[in-house]
């Protein structure tokens, strides 16, 4: 994808509109002024605007009406609300392509998801919403190649796991730097608890069982301007993952993740919608010209239960979660993703081949075993839990002769680069390369990290591990290369911390497995 002169400065938060947007969009005296904005003093748009999902011709664009964010309902009146937008070939706004009215409803928490359709190809926009008298800020996005042509190179990060509890999101500001084509969320957007002694508190300590606290969640992380400065200016696809919806261990527990996933859809650039029967679509495909496809599943909803092997769920071994392995783990019907869904990734798989074919995981899916004396334990909420599926999935690929495999991962608060074997104990069953971006700011406790560090040495696949550092990774990928950059923040704990790139990896198309670790 090719990268025209980014100027950030004409993406100042509060830039006045053009004389041609005032005229193409009069400012109504029409709305209270509990809403109107800038003539009561109450800003609508402090959650700030974002865009998400793009596709080669069309992309999501996302505001939410909140001028006290933090109140219930955001502090809106029980009524739905015409909001104005407008996109733009240049970032003064003055030369407009689209523009239409959406509706903020009360049932949305005021959300809007504008899908702005018959876009160009690899083009960047610009766009902004109004209401009554006051203009959102000005944000930008772009849209990806078109599917079957030649593209020369995409830029794009990877991140997860961000405890707004637990530290800045610098890492953030150092991604709009980089200036990617787009970035990819592997989940954890948001923390359902502080998990420890709290760097900035969240907006309350309370559990999150009702709709409007999670929607206040959401809000709070929207506000740190580190993140709001990157929804601005880069679009973005997300996935789920266990912190920003409860597991499924109970009827009770699954009532408050349905709470949790209409949360997370409001608040999100996403295409994704609800299904009659509760369930939220957020599996997708991200394909960029004929180089890349990227397969995101939905690995949280349709998963078999990870409550297995619990006499073994001791506190220093992961908090519970790494448990020696039991015949129910072993189960060959066990799956992560569903019968259904795991069809259809096997088919997208062949159907989107492209230059190079990823997995985007919320979990890592290269084995790790843990010693436990005579035993083995196993991460059981990762494909480790899995196994079986696992070796479905590998296997298929395998079999249908699809190759410059590449897994991105999170979840674990580490990273990690990993052979991918199909065969996990058969170093020529290599069939890949996975690489696992630490967390953006949460913390790894040493409950988690200590039996992976003393681990490590048994599992010779594993070629690079740091436990120590947050941040994300940045992927540069043309025909010939995937080079995959580890950048760490030196400091989460503080703001304003520098980042620093602390390994690069590079993979060859054509030969499975890591060319270069430096």
């Amino acid at each position: 994808m090719s990268h025209p002169p980014f100027d950030r400065r004409h993406l100042l938060l509060g830039m006045g509109a053009t004389l041609s947007l005032q005229t193409l969009f009069p400012l109504s005296n029409g709305l209270a002024a509990d809403i109107s904005g800038r003539a009561s003093g109450r800003d609508p748009f402090r959650l700030g605007v974002a865009s998400g999902s793009p596709t080669s011709s069309a992309v999501v664009l996302w505001t939410r009406l909140a001028p006290d964010p933090l109140a219930e309902g955001g502090g809106m009146p029980p009524r739905a609300v015409p909001v104005r937008w407008v996109m733009a070939l240049s970032p003064d706004l003055s030369r407009p392509v689209a523009s239409g009215t959406a509706t903020a409803r009360p049932d949305r928490a005021h959300s809007v998801h504008v899908d702005v359709r018959h876009l160009a190809p690899d083009t960047r926009y610009w766009y902004r919403f109004f209401v009554g008298d006051a203009a959102s800020p000005i944000g930008a996005t772009k849209t990806l190649p078109a599917p079957l042509s030649s593209t020369r190179e995409v830029r794009f990060a990877t991140l997860c796991c961000q405890n707004y509890a637990h530290g800045y999101f610098t890492g953030y500001d150092a991604i709009v730097e980089d200036e990617p084509d787009f970035v990819l969320h592997l989940g954890d957007y948001i923390y359902e608890t502080d998990f420890g002694t709290p760097v900035r508190p969240h907006e309350t300590t309370a559990p999150l069982d009702t709709l409007d606290a999670f929607r206040r969640r959401h809000a709070l992380y929207k506000m740190d301007p580190s993140l709001a400065r990157a929804h601005a200016m880069l679009p973005f696809f997300a996935t789920l993952d266990n912190h920003d919806a409860a597991i499924d261990a109970s009827p009770a527990t699954r009532s408050i993740r349905a709470l949790a996933y209409r949360a997370w859809l409001e608040h999100m650039p996403v295409r994704h919608f609800l299904e009659p029967d509760g369930h939220a679509n957020i599996a997708q495909s991200i394909v960029v010209g004929d180089l890349v496809h990227i397969a995101v599943p939905d690995t949280r909803q349709f998963r078999d239960t990870q409550a297995i092997c619990t006499a073994s769920a001791t506190p220093q071994w992961g908090f519970g979660n790494y448990r020696i392995a039991c015949d129910n783990m072993d189960d060959p019907h066990r799956t992560m993703l569903g019968v259904a869904q795991e069809q259809r990734l096997q088919a997208d798989f062949r159907r989107l081949r492209r230059r190079w074919n990823v997995l985007a995981s919320t979990v890592p899916v290269a084995p790790f075993v843990m010693a436990d004396g005579p035993y083995r334990r196993a991460y059981v909420a990762s494909w480790d839990g899995y196994p079986a599926a696992r070796q479905r999935l590998l296997s298929g690929l395998r079999a249908a002769g699809i190759g410059n495999v590449v897994v991105l991962s999170g979840d674990v608060h580490s990273s990690w680069i990993m052979d991918l074997r199909e065969r996990a104990d058969d170093p020529a069953s290599l069939i890949g390369t996975e690489i696992v971006a630490t967390s953006l700011s949460s913390d790894c406790p040493r409950a988690l990290s200590d039996p992976m560090t003393a681990n490590v040495s048994h599992n010779p696949h594993v070629r690079f591990f740091d436990v120590d550092r947050r941040g994300y990774v940045l992927n540069t990928v043309d025909r010939d290369h995937w080079r995959a950059a580890l950048k760490f923040v030196d400091d989460v704990k503080v703001k304003g911390g520098t980042t620093r790139t602390g390994k690069q990896v590079v993979i060859a198309a054509g030969r499975p497995g890591i060319q270069d670790l430096v």
